[in-house]
C-alpha cells in the first residue's frame, strides 16, 4: 500500500501530460488531419490485450465480405526495421513485427504494410493500390497527428476501462474521457450466452456511452488447433506441452487444459522474441514429458515466430486459431463500414 500510495503523483502527472496533449491537438496547436483515403482505427485505452489484432482481422473479413477494396497498415511493434514496410510473404516478425504479419498471413490478398507515420503509410499504401476505399489501422487511437473517418475503441467484458485508473497506478494509457470520442465502443471476450440486448445495455450505462455511439459485443470463437508443419492432427486425449507469449498467458494456458488430457505450461512475455535457444530449450522439455505422446500448443502470434526458426519439421507443434465473431451489434458494424462518408 505505501509503495502504492508512492505512485499516485506520478499518475497525477501523467494525467496532465495527457490532458495538454489531447488540448494541444484539439486546439491545433499539433498538427492533425484526415488519411488520403478512409480510414478505421481500431485501438484502446488500456495496455495489455484486449483483443485488438483478433478484431482487426474481424474488420477486414466483414469489409471483404461487403466487397470494398482495402488495405491493413500497423506500425509494426517490435520490429528491427524502421520507415514504411509493405508485408509480403517473405517477410519476418523481426522486419514487421509479429501481429501484423499473422494479420497478413490471414489476407493473403490484401494489401498490408507497417509505418511509424499513419499518414505517410496512407500514402504509400495508396502507390501500391490507387483504388483503396478503406485502411484499416490497428493500435492507432492514440496517434493523434491522423484523424480517423471511423474509430472503434475496445476493452474487455471482464476488465472494462472505467473501473481503471491511469499508469502507473492503473492500467490506462490514455485518459478515460478518450473513449467519447470513438464512434463505436467494442466490449470483447464476452461469453457466447451473454452477447444480447440486455448486456449491451447495462454496457452502454456503465461506459456511460453518448447517444450516437454504437456499442458491439465480441465473443472468442476457438478453431481447431493446427500443426505449424507437417500432416498432423490434434488429439484432444493426448497430453499437450503448451507455451505462449501473450500480455496474459492465463486465459490461453486454460484453453490449453481443456484440449488436452494434461498440459505442462510454460509463460514468455508478451511479444517475447524467440531464439533459438528458447526454441531448442521448448523442444528439450517436450522431449522429456514423453515425446511419442506429448503434443505442443501455442498461440497463432507466437507460431508466426516459431515457424521462422523451426529446424525439425517433424515435430507435432500445433498453433490454436482464435476468431473474434460479433455477438451482437453486427448490423451497427456494418451500417459504420457502409454509411461513413468524407466531410
Amino acid at each position: 500500500m505505501v509503495f502504492r500510495s508512492l505512485l499516485w503523483p506520478i499518475s497525477w502527472l501523467h494525467m496532465v501530460f495527457l490532458f495538454f496533449r489531447h488540448v494541444f491537438y484539439t486546439l491545433s496547436f499539433l498538427p492533425s488531419k484526415k488519411g488520403a483515403v478512409r480510414t478505421f482505427v481500431i485501438g484502446n485505452v488500456k495496455m495489455g490485450g484486449t483483443g485488438k489484432s483478433p478484431v482487426t482481422i474481424a474488420v477486414l473479413n466483414v469489409m471483404q465480405n461487403l466487397n470494398h477494396q482495402v488495405a491493413f497498415l500497423s506500425r509494426g511493434y517490435g520490429r528491427s526495421t524502421k520507415g514504411f514496410q509493405l508485408i509480403q510473404s517473405q517477410s519476418t516478425p523481426s522486419e514487421v513485427g509479429d501481429e501484423p504479419l499473422m494479420i497478413a498471413q490471414r489476407f493473403p490478398n490484401i494489401t498490408a504494410a507497417v509505418s511509424e507515420s499513419r499518414l505517410k503509410g496512407i500514402d504509400e499504401l495508396i502507390h501500391h493500390h490507387s483504388i483503396l476505399q478503406w485502411v484499416v489501422l490497428d493500435d492507432a487511437f492514440q496517434h493523434r497527428k491522423l484523424v480517423p473517418d471511423c474509430s472503434l475503441l475496445l476493452t474487455k467484458f471482464d476488465d472494462l476501462y472505467v473501473d481503471d485508473f491511469v499508469f502507473p497506478v492503473g492500467g490506462l494509457r490514455d485518459l478515460q474521457f478518450r473513449a467519447r470520442f470513438a464512434n463505436a465502443v467494442g466490449v470483447t471476450h464476452v461469453p457466447f450466452e451473454q452477447c444480447t440486448n440486455e448486456t449491451a445495455h447495462i454496457l452502454r450505462e456503465k461506459l456511460r456511452l453518448k447517444v450516437s455511439q454504437k456499442i458491439i459485443l465480441f465473443h472468442v470463437n476457438y478453431e481447431t488447433p493446427k500443426p505449424i508443419s507437417g500432416h498432423f492432427q490434434w488429439q484432444n486425449t493426448a497430453p499437450s506441452y503448451v507455451f505462449a507469449g501473450l500480455a496474459n498467458n492465463t486465459v490461453f494456458f486454460q484453453k490449453g487444459m481443456q484440449l488436452s488430457r494434461a498440459v505442462v505450461c510454460k509463460s514468455f512475455p508478451d511479444h517475447h522474441n524467440y531464439s533459438q535457444t528458447d526454441l531448442d530449450q521448448i523442444l528439450h522439455e517436450w522431449r522429456t514429458f514423453d515425446a511419442n505422446q506429448t503434443q505442443v500448443l501455442t498461440t497463432e502470434k507466437d507460431a508466426v515466430k516459431v515457424r521462422h526458426i523451426l529446424k525439425e519439421k517433424e515435430i507435432p507443434i500445433f498453433y490454436l486459431p482464435l476468431k473474434m465473431e460479433v455477438g451482437f451489434g453486427k448490423q451497427d458494424l456494418i451500417d459504420l463500414i457502409t454509411m461513413t462518408t468524407r466531410v
